[in-house]
């Protein structure tokens, strides 16, 4: 893609090009919830509760781990305390506060995991049983003021 096709990211601060992402079409956005539908229909959806706030712990849990801890005390940050460092260039927030937006979001999202799984487990009516099954793709807009944290919390 050309510039003209690229979102630029600059740091408030320096005023430095932090990064670039290609600008989504509506094919690109319908292409990609096309295949979120796919995959839910699936594997996703076929899923247990319990197998998908396994699978959603573990996500947030590779957020806060590298692969090698030694390195990691030496030389590695973990993706966690990297995004707190890209949410305080994109977002001119000071570190303490990012790290502490994404440290939060990091924390939240198993407790939010887990809370909904027991909030979906199936329960027995006066006939049959009560079931809750993902019903489909959802988009998320974030806001700019917090965009790690409001996008887990609506998203877990």
């Amino acid at each position: 893609k050309d510039d003209n096709d690229m979102l630029a990211s600059y740091d408030p601060a320096t005023g430095g090009l932090l990064g670039k992402v290609p600008i989504a079409t509506r094919q690109d956005v319908e292409t990609a919830v096309e295949k979120a539908r796919d995959a839910q229909r699936s594997h996703w959806g076929k899923l247990s509760i319990n197998e998908r706030e396994e699978i959603v712990i573990k996500a947030y849990e590779s957020l806060t781990q590298s692969d090698d801890e030694e390195a990691e005390k030496e030389i590695e940050k973990t993706i966690e305390q990297q995004l707190g460092e890209l949410l305080a260039m994109e977002m001119g927030k000071d570190i303490r506060r990012a790290t502490g937006e994404v440290r939060g979001a990091t924390k939240a999202g198993p407790y939010y995991a887990r809370e909904a799984a027991r909030a979906f487990q199936p329960f027995p009516l006066r006939q049959g049983m009560q079931y809750f099954n993902p019903l489909g793709v959802v988009g998320l807009i974030a806001p700019w003021n917090y965009p790690v944290m409001m996008a887990n919390n609506l998203m877990v």
